[in-house]
């Protein structure tokens, strides 16, 4: 009986993700069609529910749904008499209301909810789902998730809104009509669901009415991508296309690597050596780099307090020399001169190429705002800008693939995984920087402008293939290199360019110009940035197992 009862969850499971798939097809293929928003959302329900009684039981799925239903239906009832996210309205599109509420909308909520409830089970516990845990891990493993879910409605609201007219933002706001307000809403309301499910469902038994096999869990992440795939096909405003890839498109890679279950071993070798010299060396290093951090930081941070510029022609020099110290005291002195030789060169090949042919990024020039230029077409500085977030963005990438910071890629699925990660997380960087550089530096010029703010796509395709250009050589490199860390490597140690990767996150959030960049940052960078530390504060808890 359990054997039919399991096959025809499965089926229901699969049938109703084809017809979700379906629908989506359809407004993707038929010029002008869109889906159909109360179908996707009854048929995504049926799957989301079928699949958490498959995996989870019938007792923790109804109480996921229940909670989620009456705590999303609580909330928009509540928002949307008191104003608390901005003055919103539904209007007829979603269908027949109780209230003020359509009826869809709990069901909406739950069918993104619960996929991206899997997806930071994946991304954080490397598995769909939980039995228990700490109390502190579901509260983590919470807002995760709300991050997760509010990712997809800041692609997703502005179409809404903005062009099915499914709500109404009576006083508007500043992302593309959409108050910022609102998205803070999001995360408070999916982190008080979810951390209520995880903590009632402790005292609820487990009982999957199926084997969670590998096929099984890979579906809630379809769910969450097609919905990012078909945003980036019927996105509006144009912009959306490219933010869905940042904000979206990483956390589902890194999911589905998380259930092919193929992570890269960490190095040996992370012991300080024994010589008094190279200690001392080591020593110095490290003090430099938190000096450096600290400079940093007050640079980075220095709009929020003072309203002014980012001086960025000084800063850079002080984040090129911080992430070499780093390197120089983590790798080694052959690998960070390798990792700074290899950045700079590719990345200076690159933009001049670009400067020059208008073949790699698109038709642009620099002006004479960052200084001296070489071959009198890029800026001094430039090189060293791409070294100074490349070699966070290495770490970033080693933390999430493989939970340590410096990993072995002896293999090229690792290799190209590894390199693709590191391009991703280092571009999810210029989707915010680019639109100010050009509209308030004016440091360049995009002499044929492009859909992303007046920038061309192709510019995010050329970072990404060259930052994972750059990712790949070094790896190679490094396998012919030896690994002589100078410093025996501590959690606080290995932060520091994280915090580097995060002091240039909150300097765009400072910026924020134009003023809808300002909501990219925290979910761009800020993501992969958790998902990072997760991985390093799990790593010295192992360590000192």
């Amino acid at each position: 009986m359990k054997t039919k009862t399991e096959g025809a969850l499965a089926a229901l499971v699969l049938l109703a993700l084809a017809a979700f798939a379906a629908t989506h097809v359809t407004a993707w293929t038929v010029e002008g069609e869109q889906p159909s928003l109360i179908a996707a959302a009854l048929l995504s329900t049926a799957f989301g529910l079928a699949h958490a009684v498959h995996t989870l039981g019938w007792a923790r799925a109804l109480t996921f749904f229940c909670i989620c239903a009456v705590g999303s239906f609580l909330a928009e009832a509540q928002s949307i008499a008191t104003g608390n996210v901005g003055a919103y309205e539904y209007t007829n599109v979603l269908g027949p209301k109780l209230g003020t509420v359509p009826l869809v909308i709990p069901l909406t909520w739950f069918m993104m909810l619960y996929p991206s409830h899997v997806i930071a089970n994946l991304i954080v516990e490397r598995k769909a789902r939980i039995r228990r845990g700490t109390i502190s891990g579901a509260i983590w493993l919470a807002f995760l998730t709300a991050a997760i879910l509010t990712a997809w409605d800041i692609v997703l609201d502005p179409y809404m809104s903005g062009k099915v007219k499914a709500w109404i933002w009576t006083d508007g706001g500043p992302y593309f009509g959409v108050p910022f307000m609102n998205f803070f809403g999001w995360i408070r309301v999916a982190f008080l669901i979810d951390v209520v499910y995880r903590l009632a469902a402790r005292g609820i038994r487990m009982k999957p009415v199926g084997e969670v096999k590998r096929w099984m869990a890979v579906l809630p992440v379809s769910t969450y991508a097609l919905n990012a795939i078909g945003d980036i096909f019927i996105g509006w405003p144009d912009e959306t296309r490219l933010i869905v890839v940042f904000v979206m498109g990483i956390t589902v890679l890194i999911a589905i690597s998380r259930i092919l279950g193929h992570e890269p071993a960490p190095e040996e070798g992370f012991r300080a050596p024994q010589d008094s010299g190279a200690k001392r060396i080591g020593l110095s290093l490290g003090a430099v780099a938190l000096v450096l951090t600290l400079v940093m930081g007050a640079f980075a941070l220095r709009p929020l307090f003072v309203g002014a510029k980012v001086p960025f022609v000084q800063l850079v020099p002080i984040f090129a020399l911080f992430s070499l110290a780093h390197a120089w005291a983590l790798l080694g002195w052959r690998r960070a001169l390798a990792f700074l030789a290899v950045s700079s060169v590719v990345s200076f090949l690159a933009e001049y190429l670009g400067t020059t042919t208008s073949g790699i990024f698109g038709a642009y020039y620099y002006t004479d705002v960052l200084g001296p230029k070489i071959l009198g077409e890029v800026p001094v500085v430039i090189p060293f800008t791409w070294f100074l977030m490349i070699y966070p963005s290495y770490l970033i990438a080693n933390l999430i693939a493989g939970g340590h910071p410096v990993v072995e890629s002896d293999d090229w699925r690792s290799l190209l995984w590894l390199s693709l990660l590191g391009g991703l997380v280092m571009t999810a960087w210029d989707i915010t920087l680019d639109p100010y550089m050009v509209e308030f530096e004016k440091a360049w010029v995009w002499t044929q402008g492009g859909m992303y703010f007046d920038i061309p796509i192709q510019n995010y395709v050329g970072w990404v293939a060259t930052t994972t250009l750059v990712f790949i050589l070094v790896r190679l490199l490094f396998r012919r290199i030896p690994f002589t860390p100078q410093v025996k490597a501590s959690r606080a140690f290995v932060a520091l360019p994280l915090l580097t990767y995060g002091f240039m996150s909150i300097g765009d959030i400072a910026l924020g110009e134009p003023p809808e960049t300002l909501l990219l940052s925290p979910f761009a960078m800020g993501l992969p940035l958790a998902y990072a530390a997760t991985a390093l504060a799990r790593w010295r808890s192992e360590k000192a197992e």
